[in-house]
This record gives structure tokens, sequence and C-alpha cells, in this order.
């Protein structure tokens, strides 16, 4: 047999996945074989899946309950599958590979878990988030844009994900808390206009290149009222650190030393009881 193929019935009909990914794809036949292990189409890593593998994502479209799509692979051929779907019920992408362009720009979710995916190509997520979402030990290989994306009423996680190349919050507006945890941003993130309504985590954060906060008259990026946590960042060089037009306070930065950071136009928040 050869290295990618398919084989008859007689032969093992369990998709190899099934133990991590368990109740994704039961009802599917593991048609498809790679270096002696078996897959479904939706867990198959190949690019030449075509029509069966759109004809099963839409029939898990459709369940009317929750998405469970995690582990799946995402051919290049799909990179807009997604593209303007609402999503009414809860999404589950935990461990799913997107190969080519991961294009989710217009998508609408409820509650949706990306946790442990990995996007090949270029990320677009300029969507609507409506419940709790999380991005936890993501990994983002090439650019990852969430300008203006909005996410409102749950929490957000980017716990340990991993953004390998340029990362863009511009105009992102955060309703509540999100979580950056030990998340490491390889080369330039941007924070140009967005807006953090609720606590902020970046304990622990990795920025190896430029970092940039900027605000406007408007909208200085972080509510002086919640919490905002910049405990042992790991900085490579503290001079491309920037915050311009931003509202901050000297608590949020235990345990680091902001000494070469940018700060310009900076409204240092003090409250009354200080004063």
């Amino acid at each position: 047999m050869s290295p990618a193929s398919t084989f008859s019935n007689s032969e093992p009909s369990v998709c190899c996945t099934g133990q991590a990914f368990a109740g994704v794809c039961d009802d599917l036949h593991a048609e498809y074989s790679r270096n002696g292990d078996h897959y479904c189409v939706l867990h198959y890593p190949s690019e030449d899946k075509g029509e069966q593998f759109r004809q099963v994502l839409d029939e898990k479209l459709r369940d009317t309950h929750s998405i469970d799509l995690r582990g799946i692979w995402v051919p290049i051929e799909f990179s807009s599958y997604f593209r303007d779907h609402a999503f009414s019920v809860e999404a589950n992408f935990s461990g799913a590979t997107f190969r080519g362009l991961a294009d989710f720009y217009g998508t609408e979710f409820s509650s949706v878990s990306f946790r442990n995916a990995t996007f090949c190509g270029e990320a677009s997520f300029s969507s609507r988030f409506r419940g709790d979402t999380v991005f936890d030990h993501a990994i983002f290989c090439e650019v990852s844009k969430f300008r203006d994306a909005e996410f409102f009423c749950g929490e957000v996680f980017f716990v340990g994900t991993d953004f390998c190349k340029e990362a863009s919050f511009a105009k992102t507006k955060f309703t509540r808390n999100v979580n950056f945890s030990r998340a490491t941003f390889c080369e330039n993130v941007l924070f140009d206009g967005t807006e953090f309504h609720g606590d902020v985590d970046f304990q622990q954060v990795a920025f190896v290149s430029q970092a940039l906060f900027h605000g406007t008259a408007h909208n200085q990026v972080f509510c002086a009222e919640k919490r905002i946590n910049f405990r042992n960042v790991e900085i490579d060089d503290p001079s491309q650190i920037s915050f311009h037009t931003v509202t901050l306070r000297s608590a949020w930065f235990v345990d680091v030393n902001p000494r070469e950071f940018n700060f310009t136009d900076v409204n240092w928040y003090r409250l009354r009881s200080w004063r």
C-alpha cells in the first residue's frame, strides 16, 4: 500500500485519532491510510479530500446542539470555508490544523475553542465572538490578524499561545477579561486602538520584538478601574515596548522594570484615596 491511499472495507474502519478526539468521527469510516495509520476524511492530513470533506463539514455545521470539529485537518482549498459563517451553537476546533489561510473574516461565534490548534498560514479573525473564546496553546505560524474583532459576553484566553509572526489586535474590542499569560510574541505585536474593558493578564508574556500599545484621546486602551497585570513579562529589548496615549497605573508593573519603555502622552491614573 502506498503511504497515502484508500483501502477496502475489510480493513480497520476506526480513525487513528479516535482516542484523542473521541466522538468527532465515530460515525465515519476510516477509508484513508498514511504510513500505516487509518484516518477518516475529517482528520486525514492531505490536500486530496475534495467534495467528500465538504459534505461531511456541511453535515457537521447543521448540528443544532454543538459543533465538534476537534482535530480536523483543513486543506488549503477550504481556507475560506468558514468566512461569514454564523455559529449559533458552541464550536470546538481544539487540535485542528489549518493548512493554508484561516479566513474567519465576518464569522460570528457563540462559545468557541481553538485550544492547541495550528494555523500554518495567515490567520484572519475579524470576527464577532459572543461567548467564551479559547486560543490556549494555539500556534500561529504566520501573520495573525484580529483587527476589528469584537469579543462580547465571554472571557478570552490566549494562555501559552505562540505568535510566530506579526500579530495585530488593532481596533479589537474586548468587553470582558482577557488572558495572554505565558504567550509568546516572536515578532511585532500591535495593540493600536484596542479596547480592553475588563481585566487583562500579560503575566510572563514574552515580547521578543516590538510591542505597541497606542490609544487616542477618546480610547486610552485600558480601563483604569480594572486589573492589568504585566508581572514578570520577558522582554528582549525594553526600548521596543511603547505606550502612547494610554491610561496606566504604576501598580500594573510589579516585578518588571519599565524604565526603558517608551511612554508618550500617558495618563498615569491615581485613585482619589491616594491624593
